[in-house]
């Protein structure tokens, strides 16, 4: 019988450490990303949901994992753009940090 409880578990020690490469900042942009849904323009061409923690998805098929501080700052700018109208460069250097 296979042990589906220590598949999960090995599943998500796999993700952490997968994520252990990732700089806190963009840990931290992963963990707010999950779950959105983002207007991407420039890297997805359409809108995208994060699911799974770093899972990118586009009409019900994964088409990318987010695994690099760049690909995470990326798709952040995108969503924050989307949000705010304005880069978070921008954001920041209006109003600093609330």
């Amino acid at each position: 019988m296979y042990n589906t409880k220590k598949c999960n578990i090995m599943k998500i020690n796999k993700l952490e450490s997968k994520t252990a490469n990732l700089s806190n900042d963009a840990q931290e942009k992963l963990k707010m990303l999950n779950g959105c849904e983002v207007r991407s323009v420039w890297n997805y061409e359409g809108i995208v949901s994060i699911i799974n923690k770093n899972e990118v998805w586009k009409n019900g098929e994964k088409i990318d994992v987010l695994n690099t501080n760049k690909k995470i700052n990326s798709l952040f700018d995108e969503y924050f753009q989307d949000e705010f109208g304005c880069s978070p460069k921008e954001y920041y250097a209006n109003f600093g940090n609330l």
